[in-house]
């Protein structure tokens, strides 16, 4: 068990507090991917860290490289929910880019700053090839979450194949 002085990143840290994984899946109540699943997911991540944002007016949420930054703003959008409070992440920055931290932080004789490309400089040693990660991913996520794999529904993939569709025509 940690001990609650050494852990730095939450200042409301208590015996009783200990640290849990959330997870937030865009599927419904038959496990399928579905729009209204992912615009409850996204919801319920906006509202969580909104919510330890107004606890803890010094939080910020770490990601590496652009990408969760670029999704939160696109499903805000998509959805046409928490537009303010994405806002509020965006502008109050909240977010940590550390691929951005690495980059102006170190300099290193890799082809690229990805995460992959830097493990050998802090001594990891993968125990699964890459190449056989994702299903080692797959297989370590059970314990996070019992649901199946997920299943798109048909509505959802033709929404997409229209917003494709018109996203070519353009």
């Amino acid at each position: 068990m940690l001990d609650p002085a050494s852990v730095e990143d939450d200042p409301r840290w208590t015996d009783a507090a200990i640290p849990k994984f959330h997870a937030f899946w865009s599927r419904d109540a038959d496990g399928l991917v579905t729009l209204p699943a992912e615009t409850a997911a996204f919801e319920q991540l906006v509202d969580f860290l909104i919510a330890r944002l107004d606890a803890g007016p010094a939080l910020h949420a770490h990601h590496y490289a652009a990408y969760e930054k670029t999704a939160l703003a696109r499903l805000a959008q998509r959805h046409a929910t928490r537009e303010d409070e994405v806002d509020r992440l965006l502008k109050g920055r909240v977010l940590v880019d550390l691929y951005r931290v690495v980059r102006q932080g170190i300099r290193a004789s890799v082809e690229s700053y990805s995460i992959k490309r830097l493990e050998p400089l802090y001594g990891l040693h993968r125990e699964v090839n890459l190449k056989d990660a994702g299903a080692a991913s797959s297989s370590s996520r059970r314990g996070w979450a019992a649901a199946p794999p997920p299943r798109v529904s048909s509505a959802t993939r033709s929404s997409a194949r229209s917003r494709a569709t018109t996203a070519t025509m353009s």
